[in-house]
């Protein structure tokens, strides 16, 4: 739940995501904010990596 900031004070993440962009070596982070009465998306934050390590 986002805290108490005027119009975001009923909003809450519905949704976080990493996705790879395609024209350079970039994560982005895509998180999408729900209110009652609008949605918001925000990109806010790109990652560059030259090494991706997976551990399972």
């Amino acid at each position: 739940m986002i805290e108490d900031y005027g119009e975001f004070s009923d909003s809450w993440i519905s949704e976080v995501k990493l996705v790879k962009d395609s024209n350079e070596n970039a994560l982005e982070l895509i998180i999408h904010c729900s209110n009652k009465n609008k949605n918001y998306s925000y990109e806010k934050v790109k990652i560059s990596f030259t090494k991706l390590l997976v551990i399972n």
